[in-house]
C-alpha cells in the first residue's frame, strides 16, 4: 500500500510540475497601429525563445494571407524572475497561411513558376515593413526583465514595474 501511496505521489509531483512549465508556446493579442495583433511566444527547453506576431491579410485578388514576424532570442528563468534577452538583427519574414485566390490558383496552374514569383515579390514588400515591425520592439532593451506572476498548464502572466499581460497556452 505504502509503494501505491508513494507513486502515486511522485506521479502527482510530476504532472503538477509539467502543468506549470514556462516550455511551450503562449499567445496573447497586443495593440499593434490601432488594431490587436496575435502576438506568440515560444519557450523551448534549450532556453532560446522566439516572438511572433502574425498579420492577417485578406485581399480579392490574393486570397487569405497570414504573414510572421518573428524574432528569435534566449531566456532564463530563476523563480518567478524571467529575462528575455532578444536579438532584434535576428528577426524575418515568413508566411504563417496562404489560401490564394482562385484567380491566381487558376493562374498558377496555367504557370506553376508564377507562384513562386508573386511570393517573392510579396515577401520583398514585407522586408520593406521590418523596420516598422521592429519599432514595435523599441521598448524592449535586448536584455528585459519580468516577473513571472502566474503559471499554470493554460496561463501565463507576465508583469513589468508598469502592467501585466496574460497567456494562454497555445501548444
Amino acid at each position: 500500500m505504502k509503494k501505491i501511496a508513494t507513486l502515486t505521489m511522485l506521479l502527482f509531483a510530476v504532472l503538477t510540475t509539467q502543468a506549470q512549465s514556462l516550455i511551450g508556446t503562449w499567445q496573447t493579442s497586443m495593440p499593434v497601429d490601432g488594431g490587436n495583433l496575435p502576438l506568440f511566444i515560444t519557450f523551448n527547453a534549450d532556453k532560446s525563445l522566439r516572438f511572433e506576431f502574425q498579420i492577417p491579410v485578406n485581399d480579392e485578388d490574393l486570397g487569405f494571407l497570414k504573414f510572421s514576424f518573428l524574432i528569435k532570442g534566449t531566456y532564463t528563468a530563476e523563480g518567478k524572475d524571467l529575462t528575455l534577452y532578444l536579438d532584434k538583427n535576428d528577426a524575418y519574414i515568413d508566411f504563417a497561411e496562404i489560401r490564394w485566390s482562385d484567380t491566381l490558383k487558376a493562374a498558377f496552374a496555367e504557370n506553376p513558376e508564377l507562384e513562386q514569383t508573386v511570393m517573392d515579390k510579396l515577401k520583398a514588400e514585407m522586408e520593406k515593413q521590418k523596420p516598422k515591425f521592429l519599432s514595435s520592439f523599441d521598448e524592449f532593451d535586448e536584455k528585459e526583465e519580468l516577473n513571472i506572476d502566474e503559471v499554470s498548464a493554460t496561463t501565463l502572466v507576465l508583469s513589468d514595474d508598469d502592467q501585466a499581460i496574460t497567456f494562454t497556452r497555445a501548444k
